[in-house]
Parts: C-alpha cells; sequence; structure tokens
C-alpha cells in the first residue's frame, strides 16, 4: 500500500518518513543561527473566539475514493507534502488575514521519524523529532507553484541535513541542566499549528478486505480512518493526514481555550476548500 504519491515508504511495517544520516552535517554555527532565528522569530498564534466551557474537539473531513484519486493524480513527483504544509500556509494566512490580525510570520511544527540505525543511540523515546518550517505571511498569501517548490526544496533539505535532530540536541542539554521539567512550562509558541502524516491504516493486521472491496474489522465495515495530534509547543491547531484504501481524511484539533467548535469547523472547512481547488476537485453539491 506503499503510494509514492504520498511521498512515503515503508519501513519496518509502518508508513512514515525513513530517516537517514545526514548527507552533509550542519556546523554547530548553522545549528545556533538556526536555533536563534527560530527562538527570535516569534511566530504568529491562530486567532479565534475562545470558549473554555467546551471540551478540546475533534473534526475530520474523508475525501471521497473519486476524489481521493483526483488529488494522488496531481501528486508532484515528491509526494503530497508540500502541497500539504502549502496549503496549510495559505489557509492559516487567509484565516489570520479575515480576522485582521498583525502581518507577521507562520510556522508549522513537521514531526521528523528517528528510526534510522543511526538514531539509536539517541534518548528520543518515541523516535520522533521536530522541524519547523516558517514563512511570511504576504508568502503564504500569494501562494503558487513557486511557493510550493520551495517548501519541497526545503523539506529536502531536512531530509539530508536533519536540522530537527538540533531539536534532540537541545532537549539533551536541558536535561543536564536540571531545566527539561521548566521547558512546558514556559509561555513560548513554538509554532502556529502543526500537521503530520499519521499512516496508512491499510495494512493494520486488524483489517480484512471484503469482497466489495472496502475494509472490515470483525462485523464493522470502515469506510475511513481520521486522526490528528494533540497539540504542543503551544500551539492552538494540530492537523493530522490518513489514508485507508482509496481515501484520504484530514483530521483537525483545536485548543478550545482559544478557538471554538465554530471555529474548529470553519478552519477545517476552509483546509479542504484548499485541497479542492488545488486538485480541481468540483464542489459538493
Amino acid at each position: 500500500w506503499a503510494d509514492p504519491r504520498l511521498g512515503h515508504l515503508v519501513e519496518r511495517g509502518r508508513l512514515e518518513w525513513p530517516s537517514a544520516e545526514p548527507g552533509e552535517r550542519l556546523s554547530w554555527w548553522t545549528r545556533l543561527r538556526l536555533a536563534l532565528e527560530f527562538l527570535l522569530c516569534v511566530p504568529e498564534r491562530l486567532a479565534g473566539r475562545p470558549d473554555p466551557t467546551e471540551l478540546r474537539q475533534f473534526s475530520h473531513y474523508a475525501f471521497s475514493p473519486h476524489e481521493t484519486e483526483k488529488i494522488l493524480q496531481k501528486a508532484p513527483r515528491g509526494g503530497l507534502n508540500a502541497v500539504s504544509l502549502g496549503l496549510l500556509f495559505e489557509t492559516l494566512a487567509a484565516w489570520q488575514q479575515a480576522r485582521k490580525t498583525r502581518p507577521g510570520r507562520l510556522r508549522l511544527m513537521m514531526p521528523t521519524s528517528m528510526r534510522s540505525m543511526s538514531d539509536v543511540r539517541l534518548g528520543a523515546i518515541n523516535r520522533v523529532s521536530f522541524a519547523y518550517l516558517t514563512r511570511r505571511r504576504g508568502a503564504c498569501l500569494a501562494g503558487g507553484d513557486d511557493f510550493l517548490d520551495e517548501l519541497a526544496a526545503e523539506i529536502e533539505f531536512v531530509r539530508q541535513h536533519r536540522p530537527d535532530l538540533t531539536t534532540v540536541y537541545a532537549l539533551g542539554v536541558a536535561r543536564d541542566l536540571g531545566i527539561l521539567h521548566l521547558l512546558p512550562r514556559l509561555p513560548m509558541t513554538a509554532s502556529t499549528a502543526a500537521l503530520t502524516y499519521m499512516g496508512d491504516w491499510s495494512d493494520h493486521r486488524h483489517y480484512t478486505m471484503g469482497e466489495d472491496g472496502r475494509f472490515r474489522m470483525g462485523n464493522l465495515i470502515v469506510e475511513y480512518v481520521a486522526a490528528a495530534p494533540w497539540g504542543g509547543g503551544n500551539a492552538r491547531a494540530t492537523l493530522g493526514v490518513c489514508r485507508i484504501g482509496q481515501r484520504l481524511s484530514l483530521g483537525l484539533h483545536c485548543d478550545s481555550e482559544w478557538l471554538s467548535p465554530e471555529d474548529e469547523r470553519e478552519l477545517l472547512e476552509r483546509y479542504v476548500t484548499a485541497w479542492r481547488g488545488w486538485g480541481g476537485i468540483l464542489p459538493t453539491p
């Protein structure tokens, strides 16, 4: 079920980014410069109407098999990674502008795999690190193919040079200094939102394929799977992309202290609309 159009490969039975030795290690000066840029360039916080009386919400949307196929047909050679990030940048920029917030930088957190043999010596328990992509709001609103090409180039840079390892090293230093427990309490906003690929569930051992081509688990028919990670780094929205069979889905978690359930539904609808526009999918009547 590994589809190269998604930009992911099967590694140890899981569909995810396979990590690799850096093609060219970044110097400590470069890592320090990137760390300072991360700390000094504070990203925009997602605007909304808080509703603390509501529990944390989860919204989702599943593309039909026809819509999924149209999206995959248009997927560039490098997969949908840059597309999903680029469309989210555009969606968040339009969202912020509609709420007349002060223009600044938008930053997305992108989890990265740490499952190669070279990563075994590192102390990341869940074998995941994080990379951050930052863009000015104006560039996000302009969008276009050049914008997606730039994101694709930066994603390739992350794969080759592994700047995400700086996150792991920094956590190790914080642990050695005895201040690791203080980091979650810091008021800083690490990212405007987070986006991750939650995997292809087609090869799950509990699923069987029925004669009608649909997945089954016991006496249940699995139409689609949707998921999204919980927020981190004070991100007010976290999104996940899932796939099972011929259906892609989008999931969204929003922090109810900052965004209401109505905000969450509207934000997801905007993101779905962006996907439809990019894929040339006609609106559902």
